[in-house]
């Protein structure tokens, strides 16, 4: 297989590129601007999902993830932690706008300043989970210190 540009991140921290057969592959642990050799393709009827075999370009904003679990143990704590801060806060800042679009259906740009995403600092990680004390419908969302760190 020949290697795949990623374009983009989705919500998830997934790299998004396009198959030489035009369907979407989401790509863990890739950033936007790689250019990458996939292994473990998973291909399903309208996308597929692979691993990075190998960096073949790395994006301007790839970095050398700092905590070992995170190559070694494939960590999910820390999906973005292979890509620059500043580059990982506007990533953010896409997730939430791409939300408030795609599901809430408001017409709104992307949020200029992500001060939840300036307070994750790289010694945490942050979960988005249901609060058992209020029910379901409501998230509370958790730091939790990196015990790699």
């Amino acid at each position: 297989m020949s290697g795949v540009r990623i374009l983009r991140l989705a919500a998830g921290g997934d790299g998004v590129g396009r198959l030489e057969d035009g369907r979407t592959v989401f790509v863990p642990r890739s950033a936007p601007g790689d250019l990458v050799e996939l292994t473990r393709v998973r291909e399903h009827r309208r996308f597929a999902r692979a691993r990075v075999a190998r960096v073949v370009e790395p994006a301007p904003e790839r970095v050398g993830a700092r905590c070992p679990h995170y190559v070694e143990d494939d960590c999910g704590g820390c999906q973005l932690q292979h890509i620059a801060s500043s580059a990982q806060r506007a990533a953010r800042r896409t997730f939430v706008g791409d939300a408030l679009r795609r599901i809430a259906k408001l017409d709104v740009p992307d949020p200029e300043s992500a001060e939840a995403a300036k307070a994750l600092s790289e010694s945490f990680f942050s979960q988005l989970g249901p609060n058992s004390d209020y029910g379901s419908q409501f998230a509370q969302a958790v730091m939790v210190t990196c015990g790699a760190q």
